[in-house]
This record gives structure tokens, C-alpha cells and sequence, in this order.
């Protein structure tokens, strides 16, 4: 049986390719074929302008030798389609299945914050609206809004519900989003755990460089650098007296492209996580690794990613002291230690229920 997922464009992305890797990995287990779903857009004058705009910005940082974040080293796209076309191997755009080019047994969504965009383009792919004149099987497994709030308009509202209730099951990952898909959606959905806990530890080791390796260092894995996490940083480094290492390589905007600092592999990448004794993160799969790995952290709060998505899982483990908002606690928490006995036993309860809704989408039992 052959199932076409969709999920949030990979791009330069661990934990993206990571837990992609965790879902098709679970889903073979069961027996199928994992096909993932590229999007293909059709060619209108507003997004041919778009694109024409974004080449004239990478031309111009070229020329000024200036580059953003969005500076993708030709290295780094080698190294992650090394890992995609040896671990996600098969791909079909969202135009050959609205046109029958593959069959399809089932379409499944997920993970990630694939439901949060209201954009015009991403409001009907990311709920299978090319999809609307197949008969199949839909199912959303741990999708999230990225937020407890949605101010959306009638309009929008309407359109959403519409292309929900075509699905077969719908799961979310935040408890928040069971609310949402009742109350502006007037879908029922289920609690389900993120694709990234699916996995255990040693379905991970295989990707390792050394998998004996000694925890010796403390890690920071910052998406959005601001003066609250810095100050934050800075004050436990001084407080152990030593530096940390950073598994997130932020370009400076003000350095020529040959100074930029290149990203690595994803299995050096994860090699280094594994091997980090306590992280410091802001963002949510990578809390939802460290949960897995048993690694002890602390959480700084994310405004601009939403600190409704971190509570929530959090709160599933019992681990709501690690959401730190002042030094005062950072220092506190560190400190603290961790025992991981009550967290692995929710851990696999709930590992075991998301997989019972899984066989039970796909008719498995």
C-alpha cells in the first residue's frame, strides 16, 4: 500500500528531515510504502513576481557580499539530500496526484506546524485541496496550528472546515488544537504524540559517528538569538565557568559568505546533540529530542515560534519547571536534577496509544 505525506518544506532543517524520518520509518513498520509530497505551484503573475523579487534579493546579497539567514551553502543542500535520498527516498508532487499520475492508498498530513499559515497558497494545499476529486483515505496525524489563538476571518473559517471534514481522522499535537478543530472548525479531533517520540533512542544510534561516546558537553540549540536568551546564556556559562557549544550556526548578516559558518551533517549534527550532558533550547522538537534521549534542559520561553506549543508538550511529561523565563530560574533549574523514570512511563503510554490511532486510520487491526 503506497501513502503520500505531507509535511513542512524540509529545506536545511535537522529535526524537520529528523522527525519526517521518524514518521515514514513507523508507518514502513506497518507495511507501507511512504511516498512524500513535494508542492508544485501553478504559475500566477503574483507568485511569478514573488519569485522574480526573490532572486533579485540573493542577487543583490551576492553582490554585496551580505547574506540572511535564508543562505543556503551548496555543502550543506549535498549533505541533507544524501540523508533524504537514503532515508526518504520517494517523492510525487501534489499536481501528479490531483491528476492520477500514482495511485494511492491514503494521504496523511503531518507532523509539524503544517496548519498554522493562512497564506493563500498554503490555505488549501496543506489540507489536500488538490486532492478534493479522489476517492481516499485522509488522515492528519499530530498537525498543529502553532498556537492556542486563531483570528481568522468567516471566510477562512468556512473554507478550513470544509476541507477538514474530508478527512477520515484528524489528530493534533498541542491539546490547544483539539479545542480549535471543535470550536472554529467544528471538526472532532484526538491528542496523538509528535512523530519525533515515536521513535526510541536507539532507532537513532545508527546515525551516529561514535555511539560510545562520553556526555562531556553543554549544548545551546537557539532558533531565535535575543537579548533575553543571551543574557540567559551568559549568565550560566559564568556561573560554570566555560563556554558552550552551539548546535544551531547562525550566519552574521554583516559577514561575506565565504566567513559564514557552514552547517554540518545531520548525523554530526545529531552526534553532537546526543552528546551534549545539558541543553539549552527554545524550540519544540528539539525539546521533544531531548525529552526522548533523556538529555536534561531547560526551555527559554519563544514568543515569536509560540510558547502554547512548548507548554503543551511539557505538560504531558510533567516537565513544566524547565520552561525558564528569568536568569534566576535558568541558573535554579539547571541545577536541579533530573530523574527520567516517571517521563519514559508517559512517554510510552503515550507512544502506545498514538500508534493504536495510527492502526486504527489506516485499518491496520
Amino acid at each position: 500500500m503506497n501513502i503520500g505525506l505531507l509535511t513542512l518544506p524540509l529545506y536545511v532543517n535537522y529535526v524537520g528531515f529528523l522527525q519526517v524520518y521518524a514518521l515514514t520509518t513507523i508507518l514502513a513498520r506497518f507495511g507501507f510504502r511512504v511516498i512524500l509530497i513535494t508542492h508544485k505551484m501553478s504559475l500566477t503573475f503574483k507568485s511569478l513576481l514573488k519569485e522574480v523579487g526573490v532572486r533579485i534579493y540573493n542577487l543583490v546579497g551576492l553582490l554585496s557580499h551580505r547574506y540572511t539567514q535564508r543562505v543556503i551553502l551548496k555543502k550543506e543542500n549535498e549533505d541533507f539530500d544524501i540523508f533524504c535520498n537514503k532515508h526518504i527516498k520517494d517523492t510525487v508532487s501534489n499536481e501528479a496526484i490531483s491528476k492520477r499520475k500514482i495511485q494511492l492508498d491514503a494521504l496523511v498530513v503531518g507532523s509539524d506546524q503544517v496548519w498554522r499559515s493562512w497564506d493563500s497558497t498554503a490555505l488549501g494545499y496543506n489540507y489536500l485541496d488538490f486532492a478534493i476529486p479522489l476517492k481516499i483515505k485522509r488522515i492528519a496525524y499530530a498537525v498543529s496550528f502553532g498556537t492556542n489563538k486563531l483570528t481568522v476571518s468567516k471566510e477562512i473559517a468556512d473554507k478550513i472546515s470544509s476541507l477538514v471534514k474530508r478527512f477520515d481522522r484528524v489528530s493534533v499535537r498541542e491539546h490547544d488544537g483539539i479545542f480549535l478543530c471543535k470550536n472554529i472548525f467544528r471538526a472532532q479531533a484526538s491528542h496523538v504524540l509528535d512523530q519525533a517520540l515515536l521513535l526510541f533512542k536507539n532507532d537513532y544510534l545508527k546515525f551516529l559517528y561514535d555511539s560510545h561516546f562520553d556526555k562531556k558537553q553543554i549544548s545551546t540549540y537557539i532558533l531565535d538569538n535575543d537579548e533575553f536568551k543571551k543574557s540567559i546564556i551568559r549568565a550560566i556559562e559564568r556561573e560554570l565557568g566555560k563556554m558552550f557549544y552551539s548546535l544551531y550556526d547562525e550566519p552574521d548578516k554583516t559577514k561575506n559568505i565565504r566567513k559564514v559558518q557552514k552547517r554540518t551533517s545531520i548525523e554530526c549534527w545529531l552526534t553532537r546533540f546526543m552528546a551534549s550532558k545539558f541543553l539549552i533550547i527554545d524550540s519544540f522538537h528539539g525539546t521533544a529530542f531531548a525529552i526522548n534521549f533523556n538529555i536534561p534542559f531547560i526551555v527559554l520561553a519563544n514568543a515569536d515560534r509560540g510558547n502554547s506549543r512548548l507548554q503543551s508538550l511539557l505538560d504531558i511529561f510533567e516537565l513544566q519547571e524547565r520552561l525558564v523565563v528569568d536568569v534566576k530560574d535558568a541558573v535554579s533549574v539547571f541545577e536541579k536534577p533530573k530523574s527520567w523514570e516517571r517521563v519514559n512511563l508517559i512517554r510510552d503510554e503515550h507512544v502506545k496509544s498514538s500508534l493504536g490511532f495510527i492502526k486504527d486510520s489506516l485499518s491496520l487491526h
